[in-house]
């Protein structure tokens, strides 16, 4: 993307730019009419938890920012972003930050491939390599903080399922898991009961 050229309500991406290699995995929009690529440009430029720069001088950061997902926020004036080795971040509109959300988990939370926002203050991590997560978040403020957790396991043929890269809600009590093992998974949100499907 040597230059960006709006057209109308459209941004084109017509060429590559300094950092065409790195692949964009998740794209957001908001109603300003600006968007986030890959690791988060906006109106040309690029965000990490390391520096925002602006795309057409772009220098890649000595440390890795894997965005994987992102997760549009009904209950709160931003998004939630899914990454690899650096967890949860959420990314506030109000003041134009990315914050990292920390955690007591151990291991920490990371490979983050799907988010599902149950309510304000519930979200479902999938991910690749620690199963499903919950995190329930404190009331009335704009930085999240985490109130507790939890982990969910899933077993088949005695062996636990932890390789999720998709999540889908089936209204708000059953979230369907897609694992690269030898199922797929359902969530009984409302009676945190789970079940197998082959």
């Amino acid at each position: 993307m040597d230059r960006f050229r709006r057209k109308r309500s459209n941004i084109l991406l017509e060429e590559t730019f300094r950092c065409h290699k790195y692949h964009a995995k998740a794209t957001i929009t908001q109603s300003k009419q600006t968007g986030q690529v890959g690791v988060l440009a906006e109106n040309a430029t690029v965000y990490s938890p390391y520096s925002v720069q602006k795309a057409l001088s772009y220098e890649k950061p000595d440390s890795e920012f894997q965005v994987y997902t992102f997760k549009q926020s009904r209950y709160r004036n931003g998004f939630w972003i899914g990454s690899g080795t650096t967890g949860l971040f959420y990314y506030s509109f109000t003041n134009s930050k990315l914050q990292h959300v920390n955690e007591t988990f151990s291991p920490p939370t990371t490979e983050i491939h799907a988010l599902h926002e149950a309510n304000d203050t519930t979200l479902y991590l999938a991910t690749s390599g620690l199963g499903l997560r919950k995190m329930t978040f404190n009331k009335g403020t704009e930085t999240v903080s985490v109130k507790d957790e939890k982990q969910f396991h899933f077993f088949y043929e005695q062996k636990e399922l932890t390789m999720f890269y998709s999540m889908v809600a089936e209204g708000d009590s059953i979230l369907w898991l897609g694992s690269r093992k030898k199922a797929w998974c359902a969530l009984t949100c409302a009676l945190m009961n789970t079940r197998l499907s082959l």
